[in-house]
């Protein structure tokens, strides 16, 4: 909580992992800070870990303001999609995320990418889901092994803040748990997407095993 401070914007997308990091955050005072959805939603079965709950509970926590972008996370035609994009309300939204000065994002292992989602196929073209080289998501977009967006219509397809604008967040905090997210953190990691992750110890072993940096005995 210390990072967050009077005025700070914070960017905030959906997950598990980011919900159970805020039900930890206790401030020691209220802030005027910010707390913005940076995308579209993915609609969860759970809808406390949709991207709109954790905007509003971080917000709630802070007794600072939000913002909402009351939209799903993909929209299939392209025109239709920059007309919303730059309806007034949803524009100024866009505005504010913007001008964050932290995000808070999950990463999507494997299993979570949108050609393992009934929800999303529909979204997905031909030639996307042929592709090799998804290992996971960020940001809502799918990623390479090398932390590079794949080349994907489905990348195209997102309502919501830029992807050059998300970078140029000062602090951007991934929230992962789980072996089966190590490959992708590092992927994440290696392209600089996120320059803070936050973990737990089982998961940060396995991170600096794959690396080669521990011993598999240790």
């Amino acid at each position: 909580t210390k990072v967050i401070k009077k005025d700070t914007v914070v960017g905030v997308c959906w997950g598990k992992s980011i919900h159970s990091c805020i039900s930890q955050v206790k401030p020691n005072n209220f802030l005027p800070i910010t707390v913005v959805q940076l995308l579209g939603d993915m609609i969860k079965e759970n809808r406390m870990v949709e991207s709109k709950q954790l905007t509003n509970m971080l917000a709630t926590k802070y007794n600072g303001k939000f913002k909402y972008l009351n939209l799903p996370l993909y929209i299939n035609d392209a025109e239709l999609r920059e007309k919303i994009l730059s309806e007034p309300i949803v524009k100024s939204t866009i505005d504010v995320a913007k001008k964050c000065n932290m995000i808070i994002t999950g990463i999507g292992g494997e299993t979570s990418l949108p050609i393992h989602n009934k929800d999303f196929i529909a979204y997905l073209s031909d030639n996307d889901k042929k592709n090799k080289h998804q290992i996971g998501s960020i940001f809502g977009r799918v990623i390479d092994e090398d932390g590079n967006i794949c080349d994907m219509d489905i990348n195209n397809k997102i309502s919501g803040i830029d992807f050059e604008s998300i970078l140029k967040a000062e602090r951007r905090v991934g929230i992962v748990y789980g072996k089966h997210k190590v490959r992708v953190t590092l992927a994440a990691l290696k392209k600089r997407l996120v320059n803070t992750i936050i973990t737990d110890r089982t998961t940060s072993i396995m991170m600096l095993r794959e690396l080669n940096i521990l011993e598999d005995d240790i």
